[in-house]
């Protein structure tokens, strides 16, 4: 049996992603093809516009065969922890031949190269990175700085977001001496950053910025959808109760960057106001936006140690009910718990999951009640491919 999996966010899902899986179904001729997906926060620091349930019934539709929930102290944080978890759970399954992704170069053996060397972190590529990081430049802009002049090679793709994870997902195999093969599909349609709504395959970003101007959700979900904004009063609160000791102590802040924080919240009157006056040169918008929604789930570099330090695990979100066969199947081979429930659970990071579920639903006027994770069954759902 040939097992294929796909990493992804479903932010919603659209039809580049049913190009994506469609296109790695037909070239990897996969029997079984999982997803491990987002939960109810993004690597962009925000919650999922639509639950997490709501895009796993999605992903199944369009063709998945099971999804899993990638963790949120993976899901919400940088690119290289996000991959690196996705690909250790994808790992301790043990079933997975292939992981697809998609790429605006989609020359996986250029993203194969860079992976390889960022995995290698020689000295010399770290000496050049620190001293950029030292002028103040940010971490991708230091990373791509460094790498080009010691690969003498432009390496501009690293700017574009689907071929940087992918060279993140390629250095989380080589560094865990996976077996799994990677697969690049190049990516079609509108920019990954892109907010143009017209063509074919218009962006994530470019539907949930319509959405939030206004424009109907009911395409892609009958849910109503849920925006970062929505977080600001309870941000707001917790940033202003809270001493340069504590945020020092959530996980991604470093270098002072709690004193920046305690002063933009003094005088911010809005989400976007408060992400521009942090956001800098050398901070990125999207790693003050996840510092954000780490303040706003309680996310410390603690926590995310004990995480860690505890066992893995698979949470099973959707499964096609034609391919239910797949769980018995990984009740075999998995070196990992497979979570089809997680009552009773002490597990660290399940527990988060869960915090981040309900800390979501406090976003929706009027609120969804806590404890969706134990309420909500198992989906059993049939393709429509």
């Amino acid at each position: 049996m040939i097992v294929t999996a796909i990493i992804s966010e479903y932010n919603p899902l659209h039809d580049g992603h049913r190009y994506h899986i469609e296109e790695t179904r037909r070239i990897t001729e996969c029997d079984r093809l999982i997803v491990i997906m987002s939960g109810s926060f993004t690597q962009r620091g925000e919650p999922a516009i639509f639950s997490k349930w709501s895009r796993a019934e999605a992903a199944v539709r369009a063709g998945a065969d099971l999804v899993l929930e990638l963790p949120a102290t993976y899901a919400a944080a940088g690119a290289e922890r996000f991959a690196f978890g996705a690909v250790s759970v994808l790992n301790g399954l043990d079933l997975v031949n292939f992981l697809s992704f998609g790429s605006e170069s989609g020359d996986v053996e250029y993203l194969r190269r860079l992976g390889t060397f960022f995995a290698d972190e020689s000295p010399a590529y770290q000496s050049a990175l620190k001293q950029l990081l030292d002028r103040g430049v940010s971490f991708p802009s230091a990373r791509e700085q460094a790498a080009a002049v010691l690969l003498g090679t432009d390496l501009s793709s690293l700017s574009l977001p689907n071929d940087a994870l992918a060279v993140e997902y390629i250095k989380s195999l080589i560094r865990t001496g996976s077996a799994i093969t990677p697969v690049a599909i190049k990516r079609r349609g509108s920019a990954y950053n892109s907010t143009d709504i017209a063509g074919q395959f218009p962006s994530a970003l470019a539907i949930r910025t319509a959405m939030e101007n206004g424009m109907s959700g009911a395409p892609y979900s009958k849910e109503t959808p849920v925006f970062a904004a929505s977080m600001f009063p309870a941000v707001q609160w917790a940033l202003r109760s809270a001493s340069a000791q504590y945020l020092c102590g959530i996980a991604e802040v470093s270098e002072g960057l709690e004193h920046r924080l305690l002063s933009s919240c003094a005088t911010a009157r809005s989400y976007a106001e408060l992400i521009g006056s942090v956001k800098s040169k050398r901070y990125t918008m999207a790693r003050v936006k996840r510092i954000v929604a780490n303040v706003f789930l309680g996310i410390t570099k603690e926590l995310n140690r004990t995480i860690d330090a505890a066992p893995l695990y698979a949470r099973v979100l959707a499964v096609k009910k034609e391919s239910s066969d797949l769980l018995s199947l990984l009740s075999k081979t998995s070196r990992i718990p497979v979570v089809t429930s997680p009552k009773h659970t002490t597990h660290p990071g399940l527990l988060l999951d869960i915090h981040a579920t309900d800390m979501r639903s406090c976003l929706l006027h009027p609120s969804l009640p806590s404890g969706l994770d134990y309420t909500t069954p198992l989906l059993v759902t049939e393709s429509v491919l």
